[in-house]
């Protein structure tokens, strides 16, 4: 039976053991003119680290998956998150320095998501509150002789991917209907109506589309990043509720340095 110093010992041993056979592949891969990329995207319930040696990830020797225990010892170097609402995207590359130590060369950017939220009081939209949009229309499927037993209510989320590229997503279709109380009939949502007012609502919100200027390329403090738009129809038009959120940047690290290995 081993002591509880024995077994730290013994651990103490095993990631040397591990670090030395790191460190003897990739200088293998350097010295036959292999560059080692290392990327990651980290945060959100998960952390995805990738370590290309060669041609592959899953690279191994003495038993031991280099790529997968670079990608650990980095995730650990670096700290990254792999839970909340805390992200750090990044990539660089490995190299061995002059005194024989493994570094890592990288650029980063940590940031974190902020919602502004409408004010409601009672159900009613507050006075002069600018989250809130009020679109006057006609009723041109004569939805409203059911609004005094269903609700219909609309969903739609616009947000920008990569270059400031923006879309607009809806939940399982744009209109949803609720029934007030009681066992009253759902009512049918033509087809026509969806594509009516969620052209209607997109142009409405295109005004929005000049204040997304979050980017894979974009470093700002602070930089509108999705609006989640929930609504209603009622007498006379369309009542929407906008929550904002915003992507802020808490560091950004450009061409730093970190050993990894000693």
């Amino acid at each position: 039976m081993t002591t509880k110093s024995e077994e730290v010992e013994i651990e103490v041993r095993k990631e040397r053991d591990i670090n030395t056979v790191l460190k003897e592949a990739i200088v293998e891969q350097l010295s036959a003119g292999q560059p080692i990329p290392v990327d990651w995207n980290a945060g959100g319930d998960e952390t995805i680290c990738n370590v290309q040696i060669g041609e592959a990830y899953d690279y191994k020797k003495d038993g031991v998956n280099i790529g997968w225990e670079l990608g650990d010892l980095i995730a650990q170097v670096l700290e990254l998150p792999n839970a909340g609402e805390y992200f750090n995207n990044g990539k660089g590359h490995i190299k061995v320095d002059q005194k024989g130590q493994v570094v890592l060369h990288y650029s980063a950017r940590a940031y974190y998501y902020d919602y502004e939220e409408s004010d409601w009081v009672d159900g009613e939209p507050a006075e002069n509150v600018s989250s809130t949009e009020w679109i006057p229309v006609d009723d041109p499927f004569h939805l409203n002789q059911y609004l005094h037993r269903v609700n219909i209510n609309f969903s739609v989320w616009m947000h920008v991917e990569g270059r400031n590229t923006i879309t607009y997503d809806s939940y399982g279709g744009l209109i949803h209907t609720q029934v007030r109380e009681g066992d009253e009939m759902s009512v049918p949502i033509p087809k026509e109506a969806e594509a009516f007012y969620g052209e209607m609502i997109r142009k409405r919100l295109q005004k929005f589309e000049k204040d997304f200027e979050f980017s894979e390329e974009v470093a700002k403090s602070k930089s509108l990043h999705s609006i989640d738009v929930s609504g209603r129809l009622e007498e006379g038009g369309v009542r929407l509720e906008l929550q904002k959120s915003y992507v802020v940047i808490d560091f950004i690290a450009d061409n730093e340095s970190v050993i990894l290995i000693k």
